[in-house]
C-alpha cells in the first residue's frame, strides 16, 4: 500500500519538478528513502494518520532528503517544495468543491473546518478555545507534522506544512478567514488557528 500510494505523490512533484531541476537521481533517492521512512506507520492506528502520513508527509520528506544529497541549497529545495505545495493546495480544494464538502451556505465553511481538524488527532494536541457557527478558534501544543518532521532530522519542512494549511484553509473561504500568528514550525510554543466565516 505505502508504495502505490507514494507514487502517486511522486510522480505529481517529480512532472511539476521537470525542466527546474534534474530528476532522474533524485527520483531513485526518494525510492529508497521511502522504505526506510515506512516503517514508523506501524506505531500509528488510526486510518486517517496513516493516510495522511503514507500520501503526504513521508514522501514529501523522502524528497526532501533526496534533493539534500544534490549540491541544490536548503533554500532552493524549500522554495521549490514550497511552490509545489501551494499547488497541491489548489488541487485539494478543487476535490472538496468536486465531493461537496464545501459550499455557499451559511456554516459551511466551519463545518469544513471542524471536518478538517477532526482529523488531527492521533499525535496532536489541540484545544478548542470556541466553536460558533460562524467563528472558531483553536491552539494547537503538540503538532504530529513537527514531531515527524523533527524525528527524522528534517525539521525545516513543517513550515512548508503550515504555509500548506494556510493556503488551503484561505482558499476554502474565498481567500480569507483564516489567521495564524503563532506555529510550533516557526519556533513558538503553539499554534493558534482562527476561523471566520
Amino acid at each position: 500500500m505505502i508504495i502505490e500510494i507514494e507514487k502517486t505523490f511522486f510522480k505529481h512533484f517529480f512532472d511539476f519538478l521537470s525542466g527546474k531541476e534534474p530528476t532522474v537521481s533524485i527520483r531513485e533517492e526518494a525510492d529508497v528513502y521511502i522504505y526506510d521512512l515506512a516503517e514508523c506507520l506501524s506505531r500509528y492506528q488510526k486510518r486517517s494518520t496513516k493516510r495522511f502520513l503514507k500520501n503526504n508527509l513521508l514522501p514529501a520528506i523522502a524528497v526532501f532528503k533526496a534533493l539534500s544529497d544534490t549540491w541544490l541549497t536548503q533554500e532552493r529545495i524549500l522554495s521549490l517544495m514550497k511552490a509545489y505545495l501551494e499547488q497541491y493546495a489548489a488541487g485539494t480544494l478543487s476535490f472538496y468543491h468536486f465531493k461537496g464538502k464545501v459550499g455557499k451556505l451559511t456554516g459551511s465553511y466551519q463545518n469544513a473546518v471542524y471536518a478538517e481538524m477532526k482529523k488531527r488527532e492521533e499525535g496532536w494536541d489541540k484545544i478548542w478555545l470556541y466553536n460558533a457557527p460562524k467563528e472558531s478558534a483553536c491552539n494547537v501544543t503538540k503538532c504530529f507534522i513537527y514531531e515527524v518532521c523533527k524525528e527524522f532530522e528534517c525539521p525545516a519542512l513543517t513550515v512548508l506544512f503550515c504555509d500548506y494549511e494556510k493556503e488551503l484553509f484561505q482558499r476554502m473561504n474565498g481567500g480569507k478567514g483564516f489567521a495564524c500568528n503563532h506555529a510550533i514550525g516557526r519556533g513558538d510554543e503553539f499554534c493558534d488557528f482562527v476561523f471566520e466565516e
